[in-house]
Order: structure tokens, then sequence, then C-alpha cells
């Protein structure tokens, strides 16, 4: 009965401690900026409307942008195969129906040869070319001998800015490398395995620079896992022939376009049902608030959990497959893959979380024993003194300023002569 009484006084005392862990975590480890007070949003408006006191910043939605400037410079909608861009425009999942009762090919990006609306985080949308092959460069690239490719997701592909700022063409003109951009927004580890099995077979660089994103890569990759992706790593003979299937691929961008212009129709229609939504999550935020903290969610995100894979199920040894195949597919035509570990945002904004290295350790254990060139990007951020607030527009959650895409060039270059 004693043993009973003290187990029942410790296990109150274990909970009361957790409790006010919880708290201190909220009230003194303070991020930089806290979602449970302000929706991500909310606090971009509110970095916006200082901005903009000095500063000219476009305010305009992306579809308002497209449909007033479209004609001017010839725009036409930009194609990404992820499920982040299916699922925050189309509500009425036409472009996810449309992809997955298709039987022929499914291109990774594009249009070919066509001019698409940038994103918006410094205040300006940029007119961004896709090549002949649908990715961000221009045409003369192609005319010499390709040294190296840049991979990944919207870090490769150079997010938010236009043709003349991303890690590939910075590469270009800072050195007698010929790099190409095949870098997809929002996309994974499986659809950079794809494009090495697509595009990195044909050209044959030597060197292919795998930028890994710490803040969703791998949740990516397990959305990815769903999608016929999984063939490239399944199945050692499965490929598109992308390149060989242009006007195909064509006929494809013009029923994507159609779709495009309905799925905006649709939008109209039913923007009463997009505002109800959003006063349903904002009834919702105070108990979300009180959910969080009975979860211990701080104390998690800080010891435990973390925000980097938004406590996301990851198969790790999917994750090593992909890389060896990666590491296969380069190695057959006498090429050499390396792997850039970039930092995320919430590195910077929760700056006491153990989760970020805890990540980080297993996934470089991975990358070297795999044999494969690790590069700590991260390691080069806190050398330059480089955070959340000089290195990310508005200092919010997004994509790397100039200096951060210079930095990651400079350090290619540099690994390249070493």
């Amino acid at each position: 009965m004693i043993y009973l009484k003290n187990f029942g006084l410790i296990l109150v005392y274990l909970i009361l401690i957790l409790y006010s862990l919880e708290f201190l975590t909220l009230i003194f480890l303070k991020k930089e900026f806290n979602f449970n007070q302000l929706s991500f949003d909310e606090l971009r408006k509110i970095k916006v409307e200082e901005y903009s006191k000095n500063n000219f910043f476009e305010k305009r939605t992306r579809i308002e942008n497209f449909l007033e400037e479209k004609n001017e410079f010839d725009l036409k909608p930009v194609f990404r195969f992820s499920n982040f861009y299916f699922n925050k425009f189309d509500r009425d999942y036409k472009i996810k129906n449309f992809i997955q009762n298709r039987t022929k090919l499914i291109p990774f990006r594009g249009p070919f040869n066509s001019n698409v609306l940038g994103s918006n985080e410094d205040g300006i949308r940029e007119i961004v070319f896709n090549d002949k092959f649908g990715f961000k460069n221009k045409n003369d690239v192609y005319r010499n001998k390709i040294d190296l490719m840049v991979i990944g997701d919207s870090f490769a592909e150079g997010i938010p800015f236009g043709n003349d700022f991303h890690v590939a063409h910075l590469i270009n003109n800072k050195s007698n490398l010929n790099a190409l951009n095949y870098g997809v927004s929002a996309t994974g580890p499986l659809l950079s395995l794809a494009v090495i099995k697509e595009y990195g077979e044909y050209f044959k660089p030597t060197d292919i620079f795998y930028l890994f994103y710490e803040g969703n890569d791998l949740t990516d990759m397990m959305h990815e896992k769903e999608s016929f992706l999984i063939n490239y790593l399944k199945d050692d003979n499965f490929n598109q022939n992308l390149i060989g299937n242009s006007q195909q691929l064509n006929n494809f961008f013009q029923e994507y376009e159609k779709i495009f212009y309905e799925i905006i129709e649709y939008n109209k229609i039913n923007s009463s049902d997009v505002n109800s939504t959003a006063i349903k999550k904002n009834a919702k935020k105070f108990k979300e608030k009180i959910k969080d903290f009975l979860e211990l969610n701080n104390l998690k995100e800080l010891l435990l959990v973390g925000s980097v894979y938004n406590r996301t199920e990851i198969d790790y040894d999917m994750f090593k497959n992909i890389l060896f195949k990666m590491q296969t597919l380069t190695r057959n035509w006498g090429g050499n893959l390396h792997f850039v570990y970039l930092p995320s945002w919430i590195r910077y904004n929760n700056k006491i979380s153990l989760a970020n290295f805890k990540h980080q350790k297993k996934i470089k254990k991975i990358v070297l024993g795999l044999d494969i060139n690790y590069i700590d990007i991260v390691e080069k951020f806190k050398q330059n003194k480089m955070d959340n607030v000089n290195s990310f527009h508005l200092g919010l959650y997004g994509h790397y300023k100039k200096n951060g895409y210079e930095l990651v060039a400079d350090e290619i270059i540099y690994q390249i002569k070493k």
C-alpha cells in the first residue's frame, strides 16, 4: 500500500514537473516568432506593412498578378509535380484527378520554353523563363558540356528569385563551370532521384550536387512514395524517357493549362467557402493553444520531435536506399554525387531545439556511411554569423536571401576546386 502511495506521489510530481517545464519553455525560451500567438499569415502581414512604409512590396496575390500580366509577358501557368501545389491551389482536386487518371507521361516541371510567374517573398514577383526541358535555365547553358547539375527542392530551384540568381547560375557566373538547375520546388528525395534517372543519365555531368533542405525534404518523401515516383526506386528499368517525348509532354501542359483556368473560375465562384474556412480556423485557435499545452508540444519540440519534420513518421531506410540509388546511377557514368545539407529558418527561430541536431546527426551518418561527400551549410552559416533575420526574407519562414544562395554557390565551387 505504501509503495502504491509513493508511486502515486511520484507520478503527481512528475506531471507537475513536466507541465512546469512546458510553461517555462513557453514563457522563457521564446522563439523569434511564436506561432502559438500568431499565425504565419498574420505575422507576414505585419512584417509586410512595416516593410512597405519605406519600400515597394507587391501585394497582389499570385493569381491576381498572373491574370493582370499574362498577356503583357505571355505568361503560362507553371507546373510542378508536387502535392503542395496541388493541395494549395486545387480545392476541387481537378489537377490531382487529372494526374492520377493519366497512364501516359507525367513531367516534373514546365511548360517548355515559357515565361512563368515567380514567387514573392522579398516584395517583387519576377518573371521566370523555363528552358526547353521545362526547368529554370536559359537555353544557352546547353551549348556546352554540362559540368555539374544542381538538384533538390525550391532551394535548388532558387525561390523566390528569377533566372539570374539561383545556385547553378551563380556557379556559372563565378567560375568556368557549366551548371544546370534541375531543382523543383516543394519536392523531396524521390523526385530528385527521378531527375537523375531521366536527365542526369542523359547529360552525364561530372558532379551532381543534391541540395537537401532539413525543413521538409523527408516529409515530402513520405508523400512522394504514394505517387508513381516510387517506381524510380523500386524498378531499376523504370524510365519515362521524358527528354525523348517532348510532343506528348506539350500536350500534357496544354491540358494542364485548361484545368488551371477552370480552377480559377471554380475558386471565384466558391470564394465564400474560403472565408468561412478562415473563420472556423480562428475559432479553433484558442482550443489548439490549450491542446498544445496539454500535449506538452513545446517541450516535445525542444527535446524530442522538433518541428523540423513536423512529427511525421520518417522512413530513414527508404531515404538511405534513395541516396544509394542516386550514388549508383551517378557512379555508373563516372560522376560524383555530393550531399549539401541546408539549414532551415526553424533552426534559428527555435534557438535551443535539440531535435535539429538529432536529425542532422542521423542524416549525416547515413550519407557518410554511403561514402557520399557531405557538405555542411549549417556550419557555413555559423561561420558567417547568418541567422533567420539576416538570411531569410523579412526574417520569416521561407527561402534564403541572396547572401544565402551565394554562400551555397561559393561552397560548391570550393568543393569542386578541392
